[in-house]
């Protein structure tokens, strides 16, 4: 069996119904930047498509807008309390992926007196490194190098996470390690050499409502941040939503992500965190308020946050 990838833009627009299958082809990332200035009515969609299975070997940027909404309706009433009774409001939103869920957020802040929202994500753009001949590209992440993507059409390899269906396919598996193991180390030999005929490209995965937001709302900033990593400044709030689970991360990474969280807070902040599926779906989280060397619940949706079982544990002594 044999699996092509989708690395023209008619090929993506017209996948619609299709490619909800189990069987859906990867796809190439460079199509985002065409996708958003294409003007195509289904634009929207197929930018979440391109993300769908895309990933920086850690975490994936599955997203939906309007994903969080009944959740958000009385996460969003708390945070405007707390505004409100502070007379201004910092809000950090960890994890946004391309943003859109980030975009939400903010409209619904908009109006609060002394607003400063920062978006976040570890994964933000990327650097595609072009072959001379025109026969493949390799996609980086712009922050590590680590190799993400490798585009030979009509194949496409999702690198650190290639899925489960990859091993339904030999053939393809097969072209995936001559690929890397033969043509994708020298063509980025020749790049960090300085190989004057490799083009290189940069392409920031942010969602069309939220470049324009960036650019349209100071109060508005995006930035490249790892959750493992200590914040660069405190918060009123911080959001976490699909990020703080197991799937991702071992025991000691979820705690110094949330000890990093606990740090990032104002004493009597709130530290809201949860997951879903898709859009619509229910979600499983709470609200958290940083009280002292702790967090205490707030309030409780679904099942309960994920990280809950670690969250009780982040007054334990921390180094690092």
């Amino acid at each position: 069996m044999i699996q092509l990838g989708i690395y023209k833009r008619e090929q993506l627009l017209g996948t619609s119904r299709r490619f909800r299958s189990p069987r859906r082809k990867p796809i190439s990332v460079t199509l985002y930047p065409e996708i958003v200035h294409s003007g195509d009515p289904a634009a929207d969609e197929a930018l979440e498509k391109i993300l769908l299975d895309f990933s920086n070997g850690r975490t994936f940027k599955r997203t939906q807008r309007h994903r969080f909404a009944d959740f958000d309706r009385t996460t969003i009433r708390m945070v405007r309390d707390l505004g409100a009774s502070l007379g201004h409001l910092q809000v950090h939103d960890v994890a946004v992926s391309d943003g859109r869920t980030a975009v939400d957020f903010f409209h619904q802040l908009a109006d609060l007196p002394g607003l400063e929202f920062v978006a976040s994500d570890g994964s933000p753009d990327v650097t595609v490194v072009h072959d001379p001949k025109g026969r493949f590209v390799v996609v980086l992440d712009a922050g590590t190098n680590e190799v993400l993507q490798a585009v030979r059409p009509p194949f496409v390899f999702n690198i650190p996470n290639p899925g489960r269906r990859a091993l339904l396919y030999p053939i393809n598996r097969a072209f995936r390690e001559t690929l890397l193991r033969r043509q994708v180390p020298g063509l980025l030999a020749r790049w960090r050499d300085g190989d004057p005929s490799i083009r290189v490209t940069s392409i920031r995965l942010i969602a069309p409502d939220c470049l324009r937001l960036i650019e349209s709302d100071p109060r508005f900033t995006f930035e490249r941040y790892d959750v493992l990593k200590p914040a660069t400044r405190p918060f009123d709030v911080v959001r976490a939503m699909n990020i703080l689970n197991r799937g991702y991360f071992t025991d000691a990474e979820m705690l110094k992500a949330l000890r990093h969280v606990h740090a990032s807070l104002h004493d009597g902040g709130l530290f809201i965190t949860g997951s879903n599926q898709d859009a619509g779906s229910g979600v499983n989280g709470a609200v958290y308020r940083r009280v002292g060397a702790s967090f205490r619940s707030q309030w409780v949706s679904g099942s309960g946050s994920a990280a809950d079982h670690w969250i009780e544990r982040v007054e334990v002594p921390f180094v690092g």
